[in-house]
């Protein structure tokens, strides 16, 4: 007779809420120290034009925004949920933490120097961290740009091209990030009908100018998509002597006719590259092209527009303006390095909530942007600090050192921070924790 074994019943317990000392954000202690390393806290007390509040100082609500950012805990509601978390609070080093609607309060009065102040702290950190790029033989700048749909009517906001929501209003942010480093270093905050290239050049000369202050004597290099494609985009990228690798826009110059007599030279079975001099109308020279042309296979599915511009004959073309000195196929593979921010942008969307609209007022959103890119930035730097062997996820680093469940007790002479003795990143969060106290 087979004999079959039970399987154990869920337990049956009973539920008490008697602990005081219990949270479920034991790396906030993490945070809060390496916050202290970047004197972060001073930092933003001294950003103009705070608006006053009767329950917190200003700076400490912009940390604990910060804090909601990286915990990932960013609305309004989940910050207040945060604020009744005393172990929290005191690993944190706050006072406390604005109601929901004190919070909104405080945004709506929030003034457009506060933002600009908040990316200029952002590059004072950025020029810490990386010592100036003083040695730097090149710098390579990555523009691109992202659509942020908003419910409502939020100020400054406007109807522009939205693929996922047509005719909502957003805001088209654009953002410059440093290539080497994946590090957030500026950008501007524009309603939903600005242009791919609105505000570039403007980016790009206040780049320049704090890399100048803060000790870079190197060459500059850009890279973009077709939304920065213009004439005199490049010609100011030439004025200023910086190299550039830019896609070229195919649709309606003509520019397809050249690409079908070229002598493609093979890189593989796949890729082949050419290229040659074309001058556009209302150019002042012709410029050099890289082309690279990529075989299809006969059951391939369509894919974006940045994978197949276009197609003919089984082959798709993907065309590149440049003035660098290099062999196509490293122009290529130099322009390539840009898909970092492309995953830059999703991980600011998906793990700092960067789309959330958090107030009808535009600069409380301007800096809600920035503060979030800002967050992303600490972040990296924290897994460069503790030597990780690569670049941490947010989700990754959130579970393995910061939202852990932890219990805070008092002793005779100390404060001790007691984890599980299940908590399969325990090593990490000595060395983190030794690490930081250093």
């Amino acid at each position: 007779m087979k004999t079959t074994t039970r399987s154990p019943k869920p337990l049956s317990y009973r539920i008490e809420a008697t602990e005081p000392r219990l949270t479920g954000y034991g790396g906030a202690g993490l945070l809060a120290q390496f916050f202290e390393r970047l004197h972060l806290p001073e930092s933003l007390a001294a950003l103009p034009d705070l608006p006053a509040t009767r329950k917190a100082a200003p700076a400490q609500v912009l940390l604990a925004m910060l804090y909601g950012l990286v915990l990932d805990r960013s609305r309004q509601a989940h910050l207040a949920d945060l604020g009744a978390d005393a172990v929290f609070l005191q690993l944190a080093g706050l006072e406390g933490i604005l109601s929901q609607s004190a919070l909104s309060r405080f945004l709506s009065r929030l003034r457009m120097p506060t933002a600009h102040a908040v990316l200029e702290l952002n590059r004072t950190l950025v020029a810490g961290a990386r010592q100036g790029f003083a040695d730097w033989p090149t710098l390579t700048l990555d523009f691109d740009s992202h659509v942020q749909t908003c419910l409502g009517r939020p100020q400054r906001s406007a109807v522009g091209f939205n693929r996922r929501r047509r005719g909502a209003r957003s805001y088209h942010p654009l953002f410059a990030f440093c290539g080497e480093t994946r590090d957030f270093l500026g950008g501007r905050f524009r309603p939903g009908n600005a242009a791919d290239r609105t505000g570039a050049l403007a980016l790009l000369d206040e780049l320049r100018r704090w890399l100048k202050r803060s000790g870079f004597t190197g060459r500059l290099q850009f890279r973009g998509d077709n939304g920065f494609y213009a004439g005199w985009l490049l010609d100011a990228l030439e004025q200023r002597d910086a190299g550039y690798a830019i896609v070229a826009d195919l649709a309606g110059e003509g520019l397809q006719r050249h690409l079908v007599g070229l002598e493609y030279r093979p890189l593989d079975g796949e890729y082949a590259v050419a290229e040659f001099q074309y001058r556009a109308q209302g150019w002042k020279r012709a410029r050099r092209m890289i082309a690279v042309r990529r075989r299809l296979h006969p059951k391939e599915p369509k894919r974006g527009k940045q994978l197949k511009l276009l197609e003919a004959q089984g082959y798709s073309f993907q065309l590149i303006v440049t003035n660098l000195a290099l062999a196509p196929e490293q122009v290529w593979r130099f322009y390539n390095g840009r898909c970092n921010v492309e995953n830059l942008i999703k991980e600011g969307r998906l793990g700092f909530s960067m789309d959330e609209v958090c107030s009808h007022a535009y600069a409380a959103n301007a800096l809600h942007n920035w503060l979030a890119l800002l967050a992303g930035n600490l972040l990296g730097w924290l897994g460069e600090r503790l030597q990780l062997p690569r670049r941490e996820s947010i989700a990754s680093l959130r579970e393995r050192l910061l939202r852990i469940p932890a219990r805070l007790v008092r002793t005779a002479r100390h404060w001790v921070l007691k984890l599980s003795m299940h908590y399969r990143h325990l090593a990490l969060f000595r060395r983190a924790h030794e690490c930081l106290r250093a």
